[in-house]
């Protein structure tokens, strides 16, 4: 049986909040999604992929709305350091050139690239509201991002 996942990321993906205002949006999330089972703070060294596992299912071009497969994989595998995680996330799409970065392509479930992330597992409850969104932001400092991943 898959269980869900509530991911919550900046839109930055080098943004790592203070631990104080970590702490604060960790405890307003666990309010926002009191059936959770575990409601963390999640702070990595190196830039990282949080994908909505199961949910996974197209990337396109955020200009022309062209698919990506399989020209994404290679992207990501080029901005891909084992040692130091994603570097620069910079690409000119090959269907119509567009200046983009691999975080702000259209993923059909959203996706993101940080450092830092919320996580609450089996939320138990429907997406975010853009004004809960809003909150959080609020108290990271930072625009921020849901990801809802089925594990």
């Amino acid at each position: 049986m898959s269980s869900h996942h509530l991911r919550v990321i900046p839109v930055d993906p080098l943004w790592v909040p203070d631990d104080e205002s970590a702490e604060a949006a960790r405890l307003l999330l666990l309010q926002l999604a009191p059936r959770s089972r575990e409601v963390t703070a999640e702070v990595s060294e190196k830039v990282e992929f949080v994908d909505p596992g199961g949910n996974f299912d197209r990337v396109l071009c955020p200009a022309c709305g062209s698919d990506l497969e399989p020209w994404w994989q290679e992207a990501m595998d080029a901005a891909y350091d084992r040692e130091n995680g994603f570097g620069p996330l910079d690409v000119v799409t090959p269907c119509c050139g567009c200046d983009s970065d691999l975080n702000d392509l259209n993923y059909t479930w959203a996706c993101g690239f940080s450092r830092f992330m919320l996580a609450a597992k089996d939320y138990g409850r429907y997406a975010l509201e853009e004004g809960e969104l809003n909150l959080l932001a609020d108290a990271l400092g930072c625009g921020v991002r849901a990801i809802y991943a089925r594990l």
